[in-house]
């Protein structure tokens, strides 16, 4: 195969992968706005709704079948956040404290 047919199977590949993580996580955790991108086979997963700029990595090459490692840390990203796990509560986001740049700040002290 080409250098450009290579490239386009890798990102058929990625794009895979990141729809079936984004369909898992909304799943479990429907109505919140899940980013999901990889790069070099490392999954970055974000709650837009929360941040642009923080979230959670995990490598393909560590993602089960259940993906219960991801849900897992989709969870804790929530709770960071105060945020319950589950369908997304539009009054407890909006009742969420935000930076300038309309972030949620992060207020767990652990």
């Amino acid at each position: 195969m080409d250098l450009l047919g290579s490239s386009l199977s890798n990102t058929a590949h990625e794009m895979s992968v990141c729809k079936r993580v984004a369909e898992k996580l909304n799943d479990h955790y429907p109505g919140h706005l899940w980013g999901v991108n990889m790069v070099q086979g490392v999954i970055q997963v974000m709650n837009l709704g929360l941040s642009g700029r923080w979230g959670f990595q995990i490598k393909e090459e560590n993602l089960d079948p259940d993906y219960k490692k991801v849900l897992m840390a989709g969870g804790e990203l929530l709770e960071r956040y105060n945020i319950k796990r589950g369908r997304m509560d539009v009054d407890q986001m909006n009742s969420l404290q935000r930076d300038l740049r309309g972030e949620a700040i992060n207020v767990d002290k652990t």
